[in-house]
């Protein structure tokens, strides 16, 4: 994330950005110390409840709050979509529409940070997730460029005994992605 929100960030800029999936305040946390306006977005009410109250007590204009399925909402024009551990929540079927989205959303050099899960994912097994193998990740990425990209497979230290199988990736937005 640090990688993506300083090659999105513009001096004098509108500088908004928007986190799919939000799942917790340590993204939008993190992009509001740093000067982002943050639209934090999350189908579940009870993860948005630690921002609610944040904003309440620090009164934040900067921050953002939508309770709704990314999948079906409206994306605001922004400079950097971050979406961690969300695109497989978008199911093959819906997947392409969502990156559209994400790609006519982002301003012209704006950045993309987030995850896709892989072939050997758990999530593979079940057909309602996203899952790519490296090969066609990369085609499906090359109108945009590469900033950073991670291939993790392994267990995870959150759990142990799930098998993990996911691209970290920071992409900037060509004229030729939209």
């Amino acid at each position: 994330m640090v990688v993506a929100a300083d090659l999105a960030w513009r001096a004098g800029g509108a500088n908004i950005a928007l986190d799919l999936g939000c799942g917790s305040e340590r993204v939008p946390f993190y992009l509001l110390e740093r000067g982002w306006h943050v639209i934090a977005v999350d189908q579940d009410p009870s993860v948005l409840t630690g921002l609610r109250n944040f904003k309440r007590i620090r009164s934040d204009e900067a921050l953002s709050i939508v309770c709704a399925d990314f999948n079906t909402m409206v994306f605001p024009d922004v400079s950097l979509i971050h979406a961690g551990y969300a695109l497989h929540h978008a199911s093959p079927e819906q997947f392409a529409e969502l990156w559209s989205k994400i790609s006519t959303a982002l301003s012209p050099d704006g950045v993309f940070a987030g995850h896709f899960f892989g072939e050997h994912d758990q999530f593979a097994k079940d057909d309602r997730f996203s899952v790519f193998r490296a090969e066609a990740l990369r085609k499906f990425l090359a109108d945009w460029r590469i900033e950073h990209w991670n291939e993790f497979r392994g267990y995870g230290h959150r759990d142990p005994s799930r098998w993990w199988h996911f691209f970290t990736v920071v992409a900037r937005k060509q004229e030729a992605s939209v």
